[in-house]
This record gives C-alpha cells, structure tokens and sequence, in this order.
C-alpha cells in the first residue's frame, strides 16, 4: 500500500466500541505510543499495531506482594483502581503513597511504603492493558531460606526459615548467618557435614536490595557420603499417574552413577495397574563417579502395552496444573492391548452429557 494511506482506505475495519468493567464507556482507541488511532488514521511505515481500548478512565490493575505473620510472601491480586485519563504512572506512584499498610506482617517488620517494580519511567502516560506489580518495603531486608536434608526417615525433606536483616547487608553476611540453621529431625547414623547453596547468586558483595525478597536455597551435605534423592513416575493400582517420593539412597563418596542406577532398578516394585506389564525405569543417565555430594534422580515406568484412559476431569473448567500427581479423577479404561487401539472418543458417558474433549497425552 502507498504511505499515508488510512485504514478504512486498505478496506480493513477498526472493531466496534464496547463498554467494559462496572459499565465503563469506551470512547475511541489508542496505539501502544498512547495516540489515538481511527479509520482515518495514516499508515506511514511496516509495523504491526496493537490497539487498546480507550475509556472515559484508565483501568489499572494492582497485584499486591507483602509478607504475612508467617513470614511468607503474600499475594493479593486484581484490584482495579480508575484513573483520569491523561495520568502517568507518577500519579500511581502518588495514589500508592496514600495506601494503608498490609494488616497483617512478621515478628518485629514495619512496613515503609508501596513500591512499584515493573515501571521505569515515571512520566509514560498509562496506556493499554496496565498491570501493576506492588512490593512492600520494609525497614529490614526479607531473605526466605530453605533448606533440603535427608530427615529422619531418610526421605529428602526441606525446612523452611524466615530471616531478618538489617539494609545493607550483603549476601555474604546474609548466608552466613542462614548457615547456622540447625537440623531439627535429621537421619541417624549420618554425620552433618555443612550446608552448600544451590541455585543463582549474584557477587557475595552485593546488597540484598530495597524491596522484595531474597530466596537462598541450601542442601545439606554429609561426611563421606553422597546423596541419591529417587523419584517414580508410574500408574499405581487405581490407574492414576503417580509422582512417588522415595527414600533416599545414601551412598559413600566414590560411587558411581552407575552402580547408583542399578541398585534403584533393583529396588522392589511398586504396585502397578493390574495388567501393565512393566519392562523397567527409563532414566537420564550419567556416567562416571557421582560428581556432586546430591543429585536428584527420575526414574519413568516403561511397559510392554498400552493403556488408553478417558479422564473425566473438571480441569478446564477452572484451568490449573497438577503438582506431586495427579488428583482422585473418575475414569473409564479402554482395555489393554500388545499395540494402541483405535480411539474412538465416545460423546457421552453414563450420568455426563455435553463432554469437551481434550487430547492431552499418548
């Protein structure tokens, strides 16, 4: 098309006005720069367009982030707050000023203010779809410590602490004093040896930083030994899919990955859906001696045959992910067979009309 040519003059249509939250009137549509965009608007270059409602107010979603009496982050999402056309993200800044403080809060924290984090220019007019995360800041740094372990069952458990430090401090100083956490039920006839941090960090040196928590991750390590931490994926006797947590094997330091592998295959089995007949773990494999004093380790069921199963579920009516496993469902079984039968997905089952079908795995 020529430069300058409007939008009703490539014959395409601006979608019509709709009114939206608690009745709020909307008056035309603007660009992502904020300018108001019409059928007579030019089109003066190659671009793709995103075009946002424009109302007779600026909606502005905020989503809450505060620590509550267990020392936990807390999140309180989706408040929507109408703002006069033409405001900047300085006049948020204004209206959060005037918020009260959270109603609940950890030990001896005092809030300070409301900061927002996902903003970098105060005077950006507010345009399009605003979401707004908020922190609140507090007069001590936040660090949530948590910590794995074998515990007295011998099952990797984590521990979970709250500590409070004063601005400025470092990571340094901050995991240096988290490493004095003191394992409360831990696994006899092993000897705790220190705690190793996991996971990202910046330089040592670095400030913990004004709003927000730190997360520091540790795992316990143990003299001479190292740790295989085994989970199981397989269908237990009712068909469902099940993420099992296992013991941990404890191994001396030497073992190879190897020789840690065989000894889980040789462990016993599971109870397992009646009539799958099971052929052994798939595993991702290392090789060599175990290189680091913990590893975690998943171990997949493979079969011989198939089962196919229709699910009745209600996931999708409130969408979500499964953690751990899956959760009691009802379920109908095709039988089992040496190949994948043909699937026919029946409409109906007895008691359930109006099914939408998912395929979600084979």
């Amino acid at each position: 098309m020529e430069r300058r040519t409007t939008w009703k003059e490539t014959g395409l249509t601006v979608s019509e006005m709709q009114d939206g939250y608690q009745g709020l009137k909307q008056i035309g549509w603007v660009d992502q720069n904020g300018q108001d965009f019409d059928e007579n608007t030019p089109i003066i270059s190659n671009s793709y367009i995103n075009l946002y409602a424009k109302y007779e107010k600026t909606p502005v979603i905020f989503s809450y982030e505060y620590v509550n009496e267990n020392g936990g982050w807390e999140y309180d999402s989706n408040h929507i707050i109408l703002f006069p056309n033409g405001s900047t993200y300085k006049d948020v800044k204004e209206y959060l000023a005037k918020q009260p403080a959270p109603e609940t809060t950890y030990k001896d924290l005092q809030f300070d203010h409301w900061t927002i984090t996902n903003i970098a220019d105060a005077n950006k007019p507010l345009v399009g779809n605003i979401y707004l995360s908020v922190q609140a800041v507090y007069n001590k740094n936040i660090v949530n410590a948590s910590y794995g372990y074998l515990n007295h069952e011998g099952i990797w458990n984590y521990a979970q602490d709250t500590l409070l430090f004063d601005k400025g401090t470092t990571y340094q100083q901050a995991i240096e004093q988290a490493e004095q956490y003191q394992i409360k039920d831990g696994l006899s006839g092993v000897q705790f040896e220190s705690w190793e941090t996991t996971g990202y960090l910046p330089d040592l040196d670095t400030p913990l930083g004004e709003a927000g928590g730190v997360s520091l991750r540790f795992n316990a390590s143990y003299t001479g030994k190292v740790v295989i931490n085994p989970t199981k994926l397989y269908y237990d006797t009712k068909g469902q899919q099940l993420w099992s947590i296992e013991k941990a094997l404890v191994l001396e330091k030497g073992t190879t990955y190897e020789t840690a592998y065989q000894t889980l295959r040789n462990q016993e089995l599971p109870s397992m859906y009646k009539g799958l007949r099971f052929s052994g773990w798939n595993i991702s494999e290392k090789s060599g001696v175990i290189s680091t004093n913990y590893e975690e380790v998943y171990l997949n069921a493979e079969y011989e045959n198939y089962m196919v199963r229709y699910v009745l579920d209600d996931m999708f009516k409130n969408p979500g992910s499964y953690g751990g496993g899956e959760p009691d469902f009802e379920y109908i079984y095709w039988p089992l067979a040496k190949r994948l039968p043909p699937v026919i997905i029946p409409s109906s089952f007895d008691g359930y009309k109006n099914l939408q079908k998912k395929l979600l795995s084979r």
